[in-house]
């Protein structure tokens, strides 16, 4: 099950930064990058060397992802890695929703899929 955070989290962390983040503002961008990098520790987390190692091309080539076929760059860049941080930035430069295997749970719960109410997380797998 997904981790349940406090709206303080959300109150302190991301909208303080989101705004900012889809213009392209470079501190807001890592703000919200290390909103959504949380852990069982301090939250949010500075970015490992790893997550930096993503971040870090995605900083370098920001003017491509801002221009009129940015998204198509941006996907490119990152079909074969960081796919999630990918996916979520481009949520936060392009507006775009963010669908995974909780928005499908929580669309069975008002809307039921193949005569199903609830899903579990297992059976809420999406395929491609």
């Amino acid at each position: 099950m997904a981790k349940k955070y406090p709206i303080e989290y959300d109150n302190q962390y991301y909208y303080p930064w989101i705004n900012q983040a889809s213009k392209g503002d470079y501190e807001a961008l890592l703000r919200i990058t290390e909103w959504k990098h949380v852990g069982n520790g301090p939250r949010p987390m500075p970015l490992a060397r790893t997550k930096t190692a993503s971040f870090n091309p995605f900083i370098n080539r920001l003017d491509a992802y801002r221009c009129n076929n940015g998204r198509l760059a941006l996907q490119r860049d990152f079909s074969n890695r960081a796919r999630v941080y990918s996916i979520f930035w481009a949520h936060v430069l392009y507006d775009s929703p963010i669908f995974d295997v909780y928005t499908h749970i929580a669309l069975a719960y008002f809307r039921p899929i193949n005569g199903v109410q609830r899903l579990i997380k297992k059976e809420a797998k999406i395929e491609p």
